[in-house]
């Protein structure tokens, strides 16, 4: 719309140029009046060629804005893609946490086992229990992942 307006203005400027060149009382300055002189057809020559070149200016201008505004959309996608990304990331980590957790609290029962010369063995059934429970949270944190990527 700048653009566009601009190109008008230049029109503008070049019309108001012309009326105050044609305003000077000297002869040579303004056409002579009444019939197609050759000056008056010279300055018609140079009137539409010049308002070819904005016409053209306008056009290259308007592709150059095109051009940017397709720019423009793409960085708004890249942006939103990196937005899921770190999203995405985010999920990663928080079930990566979740199960480092998960498998300290593995190695502390298995490092007590090992230790638990002064303490008796827990039953069976716990280490069992324990296990399963897990084995559950590192599905979960597998799941989690897999909802991230």
């Amino acid at each position: 719309r700048q653009c566009w307006q601009e190109g008008l203005a230049k029109l503008g400027g070049e019309e108001d140029r012309m009326r105050k060149t044609c305003n000077v009382s000297s002869a040579a300055a303004c056409p002579p009046t009444g019939g197609a002189s050759s000056y008056e057809a010279g300055a018609l020559d140079s009137d539409t060629e010049e308002l070819e070149q904005l016409r053209d200016s306008l056009a290259l201008l308007q592709q150059a804005r095109q051009v940017e505004l397709e720019k423009k959309v793409e960085l708004e996608r890249s942006v939103e893609n990196y937005r899921r990304q770190a999203g995405s990331l985010s999920a990663l980590l928080s079930s990566e946490k979740q199960q480092s957790g998960v498998l300290r609290a593995e190695v502390g029962q298995l490092r007590g086992l090992l230790q638990g010369a002064g303490r008796p063995l827990p039953e069976p059934t716990q280490l069992a229990a324990s296990a399963q429970a897990a084995a559950e949270a590192r599905a979960q944190a597998s799941a989690a992942q897999l909802e991230a990527v």
